[in-house]
């Protein structure tokens, strides 16, 4: 303590007094200086409180305070009363201004909810938010398992899935849909160029412009086409789309599923094949029923003048007559064949005897420049077949090998036998399960175009040159295989040849019935006989021929005539002849009304109808007292014997 201190009199020079004043203020100024850093670093890191100015300026309020005292220390020692009262000055101004500012904001401070209050809230918040992340959790879940159940839906109805954005051109597809195109993740090039790149290029511009439509909002995405893929496989395939569009209706987005209808398509094609087939087979059985009433009268009178005649030319032109009406007669058996209404008389038989059997009539047919080589199973192969109508199949085949071998070639006939199961049927052109017998012709021929290939079977479609064939050989073939529950199937490649396979049903028993030649000898008689049959020319040609053979033939047209007539003369009237379909009346309900008369009638039906026609008529396909137009005379008269000696 000395003379020269400022307040050596307030102090009374009191050294202990001096610092008590010196130590308090260090020590407020000090502390005020640590709140203001303290304020000051709580503001900066939360910004975000409400109110901040006030800190910031309650900081600054406090910092001056803080100079305030630090500075009366110094005062003690210096008389520096001015920069003291400045210092002060300015504390004041601080304060005050503070003052100002805080004061107004007292209400709203006031208005804050409590802390007790906040953390309630805040704990109810918790609380909401908690509800809202569970409820948040389960949607997901939720989402999670439609997702999920939607994919399992998508997998298996086999629906491709595909996302397309326009905006940046990204294309999504599932795993179906890479599947249905032949591609992996690896080889998938991504973009629109993806789906334009597998389209089948016959399909390509169609399809790119039905889709631009729709992006134009002129038609729904709604078709179907080809894909190609990288191996060669051809899927059918069915789009359906979706255009999502912005408000200003530009589109943005697209999507939808491919489906693959290849199988479908199939059934479709087989289903056409199938009514095409009916029709010609109602077409068949209306011709057949005209052309044999026609032929059964050329044939009847050729029959006759061939017996009658002795010059050798006009019994040549009688020989020419006879042919031509009996090629006729093939020309509606083939229609009927291929609409598989032909007659069957089906045994059992060793497919391996009946090629053999075919065989010598193959290799006196074809010529001597197409060698034929045989091979044949070891164990028999017995199937339930009209052997004569596989013979025809086999005869049929072999023509069309030598008509593709012009120069000459070999021809291979061959047979097998085949387990075939639901997987072979999906992987091969097999058509159903069994244990079936394989007849194999295969030739070296000039082969045939794919595009033919498709037509093949179908009637009346020919390769050949006009005149040079009827186009009925195939698909006669394929009518009688199909009649025998079995199928054909034909594989061929240009310049390289051809190979047929008939796949036969194998029957359970090993014991065949040997091939026979049945030769009659035709008889006659004396009895009398009513014949009704509508049509004139073909009455007139049976009756001249049962009488040239010593029977006597009432005949008439008219059926209600003819019941009278068999009624009045019943005792006298040793059989009658029916036509099958009449006017007014058919020839079972004629026959039935017969037999209240006579209940142990001799009756012959004839027809040209074919047999499946006449079931639904009421009689059975397999009955033996009708004879299918056209007849053969010898072979009426037979079964005319057979009857009235019974």
């Amino acid at each position: 303590m000395n003379e020269y201190m400022a307040h050596g009199f307030c102090f009374l020079w009191e050294k202990p007094l001096v610092w008590l004043h010196v130590i308090s203020d260090a020590i407020t100024g000090t502390s005020y200086y640590a709140i203001t850093f303290a304020l000051l670093y709580f503001v900066y890191k939360r910004r975000d409180l409400p109110f901040i100015k006030i800190f910031v300026l309650f900081g600054l309020f406090i910092l001056a305070c803080g100079t305030t005292h630090l500075f009366a220390i110094y005062t003690i020692y210096v008389p520096e009363y001015w920069l003291e009262g400045i210092v002060k000055g300015v504390t004041a101004f601080v304060s005050l201004l503070s003052a100002i500012i805080f004061i107004p904001l007292i209400p709203k401070a006031i208005a804050l909810p409590s802390l007790t209050k906040a953390l309630e809230e805040i704990k109810g918040l918790n609380c909401k938010l908690q509800k809202q992340l569970e409820e948040q959790k389960q949607a997901e879940e939720n989402l999670r398992s439609l997702t999920q159940r939607l994919k399992l839906a998508t997998d298996s109805a086999k629906l491709g899935v595909w996302d397309w954005n326009l905006t940046d051109n990204t294309m999504f597809w599932d795993d179906r849909m890479l599947e249905l195109y032949g591609l992996t993740l690896e080889t998938f090039p991504g973009g629109i160029e993806a789906w334009q790149n597998g389209l089948h290029p016959e399909d390509r511009e169609k399809t790119i412009k039905e889709c631009e439509a729709a992006l134009r909002g002129e038609k729904e995405w709604n078709t179907d086409f080809r894909v190609l893929h990288p191996n060669g496989t051809v899927k059918q395939i069915k789009a359906n789309g979706l255009v999502i569009r912005d408000s200003e209706g530009k589109p943005i987005r697209m999507l939808g599923i491919n489906f693959d209808i290849t199988d479908h398509r199939k059934l479709e094609d087989q289903l056409r094949q199938s009514q095409k087939m009916e029709a010609v087979g109602v077409l068949a059985g209306g011709v057949a029923h005209d052309f044999n009433n026609i032929l059964q009268g050329i044939i009847g009178y050729g029959s006759m003048i061939k017996k009658k005649t002795g010059e050798a030319l006009t019994k040549d032109f009688i020989d020419e007559i006879l042919a031509l009406s009996e090629k006729a007669a093939n020309l509606t058996r083939g229609l009927l064949a291929y609409s598989r209404k032909q007659v069957l008389i089906v045994k059992p038989a060793d497919i391996n005897q009946v090629l053999l059997d075919t065989e010598k009539l193959i290799v006196r047919l074809i010529g001597e420049d197409i060698r034929v080589k045989t091979k044949t199973t070891k164990t028999p192969l017995v199937c339930m077949i009209d052997s004569s109508q596989i013979q025809q199949v086999l005869i049929n085949l072999a023509v069309n090998a030598r008509d593709a071998m012009k120069t000459g070639g070999e021809l291979y006939l061959e047979t097998g036998s085949i387990e075939i199961g639901e997987n072979e049927v999906k992987k091969h052109s097999y058509e159903k399960t069994g244990r079936y017998a394989v007849i194999s012709t295969t030739d070296t021929g000039e082969g045939i175009d794919k595009q033919d290939l498709k037509h093949i079977f179908e009637p009346f479609y020919t390769t050949k040159e006009v005149g040079k064939g009827s186009g009925l050989g195939l698909s006669m073939a394929y009518g009688i295989v199909k009649q025998h529950e079995g199928f054909i199937n034909v594989y061929s490649e240009k310049g390289i040849g051809t190979t047929f396979k008939i796949y036969l049903p194998l029957h359970l028993s090993t014991h065949s019935e040997p091939i026979k030649e049945k030769t009659v000898e035709a008889g006659g008689g004396t009895e009398r006989i009513l014949l009704l049959e509508d049509d004139l020319s073909v009455g007139t040609v049976i009756k001249l021929t049962l009488e040239e053979h010593g029977y006597q033939v009432d005949r008439i047209e008219d059926p209600e005539e003819g019941l009278k007539l068999y009624r009045e003369k019943s005792g006298e009237i040793d059989m009658v002849i029916l036509d099958v379909i009449m006017p007014k009346k058919n020839g079972k309900e004629i026959l039935d009304e017969m037999k209240k008369t006579n209940p142990h009638i001799k009756a012959l039906f004839i027809s040209g109808y074919p047999r499946e026609y006449l079931s639904q008529k009421g009689f059975a396909e397999d009955d033996a007292t009708i004879l299918m137009k056209p007849i053969n005379p010898d072979n009426m008269l037979l079964k005319i014997r057979e009857l009235l000696s019974a």
